[in-house]
């Protein structure tokens, strides 16, 4: 059975109705018979509708695993809905011999998780052999999200992570997730797909490196206190200095750090580095903080990021999988981005359908978005994060 996908949004409409449209859609495209995999994000309009939304999947697209949640926007399959009622249904029928592993993890067991082998059996069905792909929507509340990933990358070492944090949820318990099991309001749903089936990665962090690389000589926790031997604040100040006018003008916009991934390389440009924040300076010791750890013998090297990169930067990224486009992909986009960034309503569906033609995609603006940097998986700010998927052939990721 080959890979089949569609996917199928509705706005502004009372919610049965749109819930009609859309699954009509959906089983249009793929004909009768259920399906393996039901996505559906909503907004938070319908933060409370949850029981609803499943009742009606699994009345209509008799799907073997469902996961969704809330979210701020949807994404999907022409636009870009942002902070308007909204949902956007994705599902998918899989190639015969893929197994799609449900994963509904409470928030309990995840905080009680101390060593490896706790994280490790909150996957008792997967092994590494498996290379499974992950899906994952969080409670950002409740989600130890960087212990999950470090488990993962420790416990899967070939595995990839996508998905993303709940969005528009502005306290504890607000956030609404959904499964085959219900609705919960913390914790994580998700599904880890394993077999014939090749889930690959395009993560658009749309930054530029300026100035030069550096390794940090003098560190603690996330704290730099030097870089080369010299004081990072004034080696900022310097590449501020030495940078033409329209890099001084983005970096009055906000400057990041951006941490080689892998040391081995002799060259590092863009995509060679995982970008995080500049959270704080002390202008008497000249020490910058990021909120990320870090120690010495790091490779860092500071970036800017502005509409224009970040449009250059998903634009080559999809590009390269013009040769092979996917049959369909999600696409998890930072809430920072959208008409936050960019001048253009739909900018990021926008691109990945100027690249790959109608491949039916969907998806959500997320308060954190998850996927694979030079192997390992990470949470990511201001990202474009995108499962494309491929019958299996061998191929490689597209990171």
């Amino acid at each position: 059975m080959p890979l089949r996908i569609a996917a199928a949004a509705a706005r502004r409409q009372p919610l049965p109705d749109m819930l009609v449209q859309t699954m009509r859609q959906v089983k249009e495209t793929l004909g009768p018979g259920p399906v393996d995999l039901a996505c559906l994000f909503f907004s938070v309009h319908y933060e409370d509708e949850g029981e609803t939304l499943i009742e009606a999947l699994c009345d209509q697209l008799q799907p073997r695993s469902v996961i969704g949640c809330s979210t701020e926007g949807v994404i999907g399959p022409e636009h870009e809905y942002e902070n308007e009622p909204a949902l956007v249904v994705w599902a998918a029928r899989f190639p015969a011999g893929t197994r799609v592993h449900d994963l509904v993890i409470d928030a309990n067991r995840m905080a009680a998780a101390q060593e490896a082998s706790d994280w490790r059996s909150l996957f008792p069905d997967l092994s590494p052999e498996d290379q499974p792909s992950f899906l994952l929507l969080a409670d950002p509340f409740s989600t130890p999200i960087h212990s999950l990933l470090t488990a993962i990358n420790q416990s899967f070492p070939d595995a990839s992570v996508h998905g993303g944090m709940v969005s528009g949820a502005e306290a504890p318990g607000q956030a609404s997730l959904i499964s085959d099991q219900g609705v919960q309001r913390e914790g994580l749903v998700g599904v880890a797909l394993t077999g014939p089936l090749r889930v690959a990665s395009l993560v658009s962090q749309g930054c530029r490196p300026i100035g030069k690389p550096w390794v940090i000589t003098k560190s603690d926790r996330n704290i730099m206190y030097q870089i080369g031997g010299q004081k990072p604040l004034e080696v900022l100040m310097q590449t501020f200095e030495e940078s033409p006018p329209d890099i001084q003008r983005m970096m009055q916009q906000g400057i990041l750090l951006g941490r080689v991934i892998k040391e081995e390389q002799e060259r590092f440009g863009r995509g060679d580095f995982l970008i995080r924040n500049l959270v704080d300076k002390d202008d008497q010791s000249g020490a910058l903080a990021v909120n990320d750890l870090l120690r010495p013998g790091i490779t860092i090297q500071f970036h800017v990021r502005d509409a224009a990169t970040a449009h250059e930067d998903l634009e080559n990224l999809a590009q390269k999988q013009q040769a092979e486009p996917p049959r369909g992909a999600l696409l998890f986009s930072c809430n920072g981005r959208g008409l936050r960034l960019f001048e253009r309503k739909d900018h990021d569906i926008g691109v990945l359908k100027q690249c790959w033609g109608d491949a039916p995609i969907a998806g959500m603006f997320c308060a954190g978005e998850l996927g694979p940097i030079g192997g390992k998986n990470f949470i990511h700010g201001f990202t474009a994060s995108v499962a494309c998927f491929h019958e299996a052939d061998g191929g490689e990721s597209m990171v």
